[in-house]
């Protein structure tokens, strides 16, 4: 091929390949994923440490999970989370990490505020 031909086809592979919307999204993401990670380790018990590019936070409620005598396990507390705070989160034991819960931020700011005030509120010890 020619060179003029060759810088053609690379300039057109770049622009289908660029998506102008990805910085944007990262950032909200990461919004998203800071302020879930600053609420949930206001949560005494809690330990949350940032994740890095995933859609998902996986805090500790270990700590939590000792100081509570209703609750023996992250399935037990998912089940108490999900039926009291109507937040549905996954047992960390589904992924080989007991003691932690998966929290998904791949949902709007509003709804990870008012989920987190929920947590906050049935999460007192």
């Amino acid at each position: 091929s020619t060179p003029l031909y060759s810088s053609a086809a690379s300039d057109v592979y770049k622009r289908q390949n660029t998506c102008e919307e990805m910085p944007v999204m990262n950032n909200e993401y990461k919004k998203r994923h800071d302020y879930v990670v600053s609420e949930l380790n206001k949560i005494e018990g809690v330990n949350c440490r940032p994740t890095d590019g995933t859609f998902y936070v996986f805090p500790s409620f270990k700590k939590f999970i000792e100081m509570n005598s209703n609750i023996s396990n992250d399935s037990e507390l998912a089940l108490y989370i999900l039926e009291k705070a109507k937040v549905a989160v996954v047992p960390g034991s589904a992924f080989g990490i007991e003691g932690h819960i998966r929290i998904s931020i791949a949902i709007d700011m509003d709804s990870l505020k008012d989920a987190m005030q929920r947590l906050h509120s049935t999460l007192k010890l």
